[in-house]
């Protein structure tokens, strides 16, 4: 053989084995761009985790300040409605005055 064909062989081995190594990368490029994601996924889902959380917290709490809310304008509202309340408003503030008995008319 000559030096030119001797060249020639070793060139297109070192082009097969540069082949080789290219499909030898591949899947480890696939394995650690697979790695990368499913670690990616793992944090963005610790976050949404730990973002819910404190949502849930702050609906707890909201329904806790509406509720004791709720409660004193339930006592407001029984209060205002109360007769001696109203009773009294009427005399001193409308000036009415209890009907006499013959001023009183009853129905069937």
């Amino acid at each position: 053989m000559t030096n030119n064909s001797r060249t020639l062989l070793k060139r297109q081995k070192i082009k097969r084995r540069k082949k080789k190594r290219q499909w030898n990368a591949l899947p480890l490029f696939i394995l650690i761009t697979l790695f990368i994601c499913s670690l990616i996924f793992f944090v963005w889902s610790r976050l949404q985790i730990t973002y819910l959380g404190y949502q849930i917290s702050q609906a707890n709490n909201e329904q806790e300040q509406l509720l004791n809310l709720n409660k004193k304008l339930k006592l407001e509202v029984a209060s205002l409605q109360s007769l001696s309340r109203i009773e009294n408003i009427a005399k001193n503030q409308l000036g009415l005055v209890n009907p006499k008995p013959h001023q009183m008319v009853f129905m069937k």
